[in-house]
């Protein structure tokens, strides 16, 4: 009952910072600072949004997929990737506390990571450092503090590479 809770308590807290993910992903396509502009708006009106729309997946439903103002479609996107996050959470939950860091970070990144490439189609190289502590999880024969080391660096300077010859990956120019 109390890992109940607790895998409750992780979910809601994982959908919040879902959202906030997927709002530092749309601001940064912006050229935007997350926490600049200070409310969350409609993408078409632009009317600011009250705290109860901003509730992951209850404020969709209670707005039947449509804005409170202006009656412009939101995208499906938001509601469905929170879900999902949900959903990987209570999969891959545990009693281990660095365990479910680990996938929290991983979940986050790859929340990030799908909503720049939804939105604008481009995918930040840089962002894929997310995705690392999955080394620490994965099965391996043999485990070395560095070995660990050389593979994160090899991987690092192969990320700035691609990042630097291609102006950024993902984003669709030769």
């Amino acid at each position: 009952m109390i890992l109940l809770f607790f895998m409750f308590i992780n979910c809601t807290i994982l959908t919040t910072l879902g959202s906030f993910v997927t709002l530092c992903g749309q601001r940064q396509l912006n050229n935007q600072l997350p926490w600049s502009p200070k409310h969350s708006v409609c993408d078409f009106c632009h009317h600011p949004l009250s705290w109860w729309q901003l509730i992951p997946i209850l404020g969709f439903i209670i707005q039947r997929g449509r804005c409170h103002w202006c009656d412009a479609r939101i995208s499906a996107f938001f509601p469905i990737s929170e879900l999902t996050v949900i959903l990987i959470t209570v999969k891959t939950f545990s009693s281990s506390w660095s365990h479910n860091l680990i996938f929290t970070i991983v979940i986050l990144t790859l929340l990030y990571l799908s909503t720049t490439d939804f939105i604008s189609q481009v995918i930040y190289p840089v962002a894929l450092i997310g995705l690392f502590p999955l080394l620490l999880v994965l099965p391996r024969q043999s485990f070395s503090i560095g070995k660990l080391m050389v593979e994160l660096v090899i991987m690092g300077l192969f990320l700035f590479g691609l990042q630097h010859i291609t102006k950024g990956a993902g984003n669709g120019r030769y």
